[in-house]
């Protein structure tokens, strides 16, 4: 088994839109502006190195 990880680092902005209850989609706009990668993402970075095969991403990431 490989984990698939999506880590969502709060600096100050990240901090003041969660105190500003701002949506889920805004926030996660402004975490990937700032390098933050999704489960599927990592997920396909780990096919593409043969850790797993695509059929695994898609099966354990379907929105």
């Amino acid at each position: 088994r490989t984990g698939i990880h999506e880590l969502l680092k709060v600096d100050e902005e990240i901090k003041g839109m969660l105190i500003e209850k701002r949506s889920t989609e805004e926030i996660k706009h402004v975490a990937l502006r700032k390098g933050m990668k999704t489960l599927r993402q990592d997920a396909v970075l780990k096919a593409l190195e043969g850790i797993t095969t695509i059929d695994e991403v898609i099966r354990v990431t379907i929105e």
